[in-house]
């Protein structure tokens, strides 16, 4: 059974305790689902294209990021996926929900407290993490990420991030203010080298 993360309401089973990040979907996609039912093969390579530039620090070329936006999302402006890149069925390793907070950033914290408080209520908070440090794509250090989440025993996790960058990053490369819920898999977290 799938569990669905809307923006600040758990739909889940009481009898049921998630232990496999594939069992939540965000907008009604997990990790696992191949992204070509979302989107074409060539919007996919497009995006792909498109925000390569923001993880050529990374030592090794695995995943790329691809943003999707949609009227009929229900409970975020768009979504991020990570896929392999060598992958033709583009399955999905990370699922991200985001909401812009450009004007009142301190609304995110409170976005951010209400999410962590029900996730709390479904798993064990001894695998609890939190952290609030410099965003790692800003030279400045100008740029924060408050993250809280919590690992999975299967090796996923489930993160929180209100993110917040320096003014002439943001504008420069059209970015947002942000709160996230991010599911990502095991691969993804290797391959982050975060946590």
């Amino acid at each position: 059974m799938k569990i669905l993360l809307s923006l600040l309401i758990l739909f889940f089973s009481s009898s049921m305790v998630a232990e496999d990040i594939s069992d939540f979907q965000i907008e009604g996609i997990s990790i696992g689902d191949a992204l070509l039912n979302h989107m074409s093969e060539t919007e996919i390579k497009k995006e792909i294209e498109r925000n390569k530039y923001m993880y050529e620090y990374f030592e090794e070329e695995l995943f790329g990021e691809v943003y999707l936006s949609s009227n009929s999302f229900q409970s975020y402006e768009y979504l991020s996926f990570f896929v392999k890149l060598n992958d033709e069925k583009h399955i999905i390793y990370s699922v991200r929900g985001i909401i812009s907070y450009n004007e009142n950033f301190d609304e995110c914290y409170k976005k951010q407290d209400s999410v962590i408080k029900e996730l709390s209520s479904m798993f064990n908070t001894s695998n609890k993490f939190s952290d609030f440090s410099k965003h790692s794509i800003d030279p400045s250090g100008k740029s924060i990420v408050k993250s809280i989440g919590f690992n999975l025993n299967s090796g996923g996790r489930i993160l929180t991030e209100c993110t917040k960058f320096e003014k002439k990053l943001k504008l420069k490369n059209n970015w947002n203010d942000a709160f996230a819920v991010i599911l990502d898999s095991k691969d993804v977290i290797d391959w982050m080298n975060l946590y």
